[in-house]
């Protein structure tokens, strides 16, 4: 890990955004550490801080929009196209995205020509599996624009960025490994360690489990 790796990873821990417990991710997949981003969003200066090294590293890029999953990836991207903006003395559009039925997104009619035939950067606030960045990436191509890239807060998916995501380039302010396993490998399950219901899809899980049942 590098210098400003190990200075970024401060900043997440000081804002209380690292949680230790027994989490299910939005990919389903269990593990010990749950990444809260969100914890970052009162803190503007930290939020400017994470952001503003995501424009930098994709700044050479010549970006017209940004855009992000739902609903953490929209706050990061509005922070960069800001920063990229400023550098380029020109505006970059920011285009949200929205969540529907069955984990998938979609961008509004009105916001289609800010990605067509437009150079876009795909941000995120956590990526696991990098599933849902993934998805975005697939509507920007499939309405005609062109990915230069992605960009995350923090990366702790096991796969990312080698093969997990198709893009050109990757950046992450921190990228830390953590295990995580299916249900059926999960030990925490095994050993009957509470499911956190305050982070991820601990809620969610414990309603399919009743419903299975």
């Amino acid at each position: 890990m590098t210098d400003i790796e190990l200075e970024n990873l401060k900043v997440f821990a000081s804002a209380g955004a690292i949680k230790k417990g027994h989490f299910v991710y939005s990919s389903w997949r269990h593990g010990t550490i749950f990444v809260d981003a969100k914890a970052l969003f009162d803190d503007s200066k930290a939020i400017s801080w994470l952001c503003r090294q995501i424009a930098e590293r994709f700044k050479s890029s010549a970006v017209n929009s940004v855009t992000g999953p739902a609903k953490g990836g929209v706050v990061i991207a509005s922070r960069v196209a800001e920063c990229l903006s400023s550098f380029y003395s020109r505006k970059v559009a920011f285009v949200p995205t929205e969540k529907k039925a069955g984990d998938n997104f979609f961008i509004r009619p009105a916001f289609r020509r800010r990605i067509s035939n437009k150079r876009v950067l795909v941000v995120d606030d956590v990526l696991t599996t990098g599933g849902s960045a993934q998805k975005v990436t697939d509507i920007v191509r499939a309405l005609g624009g062109n990915v230069v890239g992605l960009g995350a807060l923090y990366n702790r998916g096991e796969e990312i960025p080698r093969g997990a995501i198709d893009v050109v380039d990757f950046f992450a302010t921190v990228n830390v490994s953590y295990q995580s396993w299916s249900e059926n490998e999960c030990p925490l399950c095994k050993n009957r360690v509470p499911v956190n219901l305050d982070f991820g899809r601990g809620k969610e899980y414990l309603m399919r489990r009743r419903e299975v049942v």
